[in-house]
């Protein structure tokens, strides 16, 4: 399931009001005020119902309430509803469902993202949001799941792995506090992923200590994917910061700080997400939006924490474990992994709402933690193994039977099914989609340049706005795509490879297009079929050796991006080898990207079909982009419509881009030019204004 973000950003105010701004979402900005309807007492006595009379042992297994469930249901959907319209007043109530209605005909979900940096509301159970219109819990439809978003410096990458996921556990259970069961602990966890450890997906180590020494070394000393935590936790009125318990050399508990724990597992870059099965992990105090555990762990680079605002039962915690692995290592974003595991609570006690006790706190842009390389798993450490030419195995597998040739066709196919998949994720999703939000995919005009190329497709003259796709069809399947720094030319290939993918997925012998940069290519670089399969081995994972037959038998299609980032004295050498590779090789198609000028100092030309230069944005398009940019943008509309110059700086989408965001509500005497003779000098002051901007930016969310 692909997600638009809907980003609700609330700050503290006055007298018990609260700002409440839509910082993002499909159908636009808006900004409110917020008055919380329920009065403390109703506040707690909810919240009391909902831990089913406060803190219970686990020493027995705890039981959710039967007698009191229906009433217990009726209050939470009472709740739910006036959370509901406390935080989304009427008109950004109406932004909420448009967007909601956005993301529907897009065959997208919508995910509530909170930024809410007002700390009183920050402790209540937002999970329990109710839309009365739908009738039920946002957080349990799989079309708009709630996360906690916490804006930090540190940015998180999503990361690549070989299964299983290695899972490292922890239950504490110091004799001086209440005792925990910790044989039916571990015999629950067990029991609820059996099934992956069984299949070799996930790995589960239960760390024998329980002290904070013999964590840090089992940190160190191995690479681990999730920290799974289970035990006694609390929260220090005095410090007003969250805390785990953990034991000393003589068992007794020792008090462990969020910001502790936090350093402790920040030891470890492959650490993706923390579990928290602790009393008061997603408590925060009310003058520390960081307090809280989950937070702390957050602020220290974990991409994604997972804790428990109230108690579990030992059936509810089950299956939230048993679903919520089940889904990350199918490789679903784990936002929606958690929405599964909610969903599986309900499906087994459906008078529980204990569904609503994970919290998940991030600050990664998209839920992806993880992303498993199939590929090493599939092909082995041995498919990178380069053998001589002519050897014993190259010979062996060369008069293959028909049997290991079946084997081998399988094989391939699951392969190329993960090189497209990747190239979905990272290329598409992740810098196409990404460079869309501002104002989505503009119909560039193209002119057909066949003087550029040897060998042209012909001298058809492109039709007013043809496609690119058509393009690729009609002239052969291998282009060149021209143009000026910031025109187009990257976000052009990557459409043309969205729809190429599609393409390939719909009939399977099609190629595969990879999109690959020629930036790393250099003088010690002859030919191209060596340097694409380290490539594809650097950049995709993708064996060398089986990188290296996908090339040979024709399977990929190369989108061979930044030719003008090639240095100066290996550019021409590079054009070369391309052309000696597009008549000697079987693969269908070329692409290469370029900029204008450095492609026409070539004295030799690329040997494919067509060459496309894309053409610069008119008056008529630039004002009417800046137009539906919003009344931000109003001070630059009327600067640009009285200054040519301006408009001269407009005439590429990238830096139409940086002028919309970067004098977003500035005057258009802000924006006069007297003095500035050049467009150099134009976008000199640009990139200082943009600068600056980040730099405020910066300061106001530190």
């Amino acid at each position: 399931m692909e997600y638009l973000d809907f980003d609700i950003g609330v700050s503290p105010g006055e007298s018990g009001v609260y700002r409440i701004k839509v910082l993002e979402s499909p159908a636009g900005h808006i900004s409110d005020q917020m008055t919380l309807s329920l009065d403390a007492p109703a506040i707690a006595d909810f919240l009391d119902a909902l831990d089913y009379g406060g803190p219970a042992s686990r020493a027995g297994g705890r039981e959710a309430p039967s007698a009191n469930a229906k009433p217990l249901q009726e209050a939470s959907a009472g709740f739910g509803k006036q959370l509901f319209v406390s935080l989304l007043p009427s008109e950004i109530r109406g932004l909420y469902r448009t967007s909601l209605n956005i993301a529907r005909q897009s065959q997208k979900g919508l995910r509530l993202r909170l930024r809410i940096d007002a700390p009183d509301l920050a402790a209540l159970p937002w999970e329990y949001l109710f839309d009365e219109v739908d009738g039920d819990y946002i957080c349990l439809s799989k079309f708009t799941p709630i996360v906690r978003y916490i804006e930090v410096a540190r940015p998180a990458e999503m990361l690549s792995i070989k299964p299983p996921l290695k899972i490292l556990v922890m239950i504490s259970d110091p004799d001086d506090l209440t005792q925990l069961d910790t044989d039916a602990e571990k015999a629950l966890l067990t029991d609820a992923i059996s099934n992956l450890v069984d299949a070799g997906r996930v790995e589960v180590t239960w760390l024998e200590g329980k002290t904070w020494e013999s964590l840090a070394e089992a940190i160190e000393a191995e690479e681990w994917h999730v920290f799974h935590f289970t035990g006694h936790g609390g929260f220090d009125e005095e410090s007003g910061e969250g805390l785990v318990y953990m034991c000393n050399e003589h068992r007794n508990s020792v008090a462990v700080s969020a910001t502790s724990l936090g350093r402790l597992l920040a030891n470890q870059p492959s650490l993706r997400l923390a579990i928290l099965n602790s009393c008061e992990g997603a408590r925060a105090d009310r003058t520390d939006l960081f307090s809280s555990s989950a937070a702390a762990l957050i602020r220290r680079g974990i991409p994604a924490v997972l804790s428990m605002q109230y108690e579990i039962t030992d059936q509810a915690a089950l299956e939230f474990a048993r679903a919520l692995y089940q889904k990350l290592v199918a490789g679903m974003p784990v936002e929606e992994a958690l929405r599964f595991a909610r969903f599986a609570i309900t499906m087994k006690d459906e008078r529980s709402l204990e569904w609503g006790t994970p919290v998940l706190h991030m600050h990664t842009d998209d839920g992806k933690l993880f992303e498993f390389d199939v590929a090493g798993a599939l092909f082995g450490d041995k498919a990178n193994e380069v053998q001589p030419h002519g050897s014993e195995q190259e010979n062996t597998a060369a008069s293959s039977s028909p049997i290991a040739d079946h084997e081998m066709s399988s094989r391939t196919q699951q392969g190329l099914q993960i090189l497209h998949n990747k190239v979905s994720q990272f290329w598409i999703a992740g810098v196409l989609e990404r460079s869309l939000q501002t104002f989505g995919l503009l119909e560039l005009g193209l002119d057909d340049m066949p003087v550029m190329v040897d060998n042209p497709w012909g001298s058809m003259p492109l039709a007013e706005y043809e496609k690119i796709i058509d393009v690729y069809h009609n002239r052969g399947g291998s282009m060149l795509i021209l143009g000026e720094p910031g025109a187009g030319k990257t976000t052009t290939m990557l459409a043309l490879a969205k729809d190429l993918l599609g393409q390939a997925a719909d009939v399977a012998t099609r190629p595969v297009p990879v999109v690959l940069n020629l930036s790393s290519w250099s003088a010690e670089d002859n030919e191209l079929s060596p340097w694409l399969a380290g490539e594809l081995s650097l950049k995709y994972l993708i064996p060398r050796k089986i990188a290296t037959q996908w090339i040979v038998e024709g399977r990929l299609l190369l989108m061979l991006d930044g030719l003008d980032e090639v240095g100066d004295a290996n550019r021409a050498a590079c054009v070369a080898a391309i052309n000696v590779f597009t008549v000697s090789s079987p693969t269908t198609g070329v692409i290469v990207c370029s900029r204008f000028k450095e492609y026409i100092s070539l004295s030799t030309r690329l040997n494919l079909n067509v060459a496309l230069r894309i053409r610069l944005l008119d008056r008529e398009t630039i004002l009417q982009i800046i137009d539906n940019a919003g009344s931000g943008a109003s001070g630059l509309l009327a600067a640009i419509q009285k200054d040519s110059s301006l408009l001269t700086l407009a005439e590429t989408p990238f830096m139409l881009s940086m002028m919309i965001r970067t004098y977003q509500d500035a005057t258009p005497e802000k924006l006069q030019t007297d003095g500035l003779q050049t467009i150099e000098m134009h976008k000199r002051r640009l990139m200082e204004a943009f600068v600056q901007r980040q730099f405020r930016m910066v300061a106001t969310n530190v």
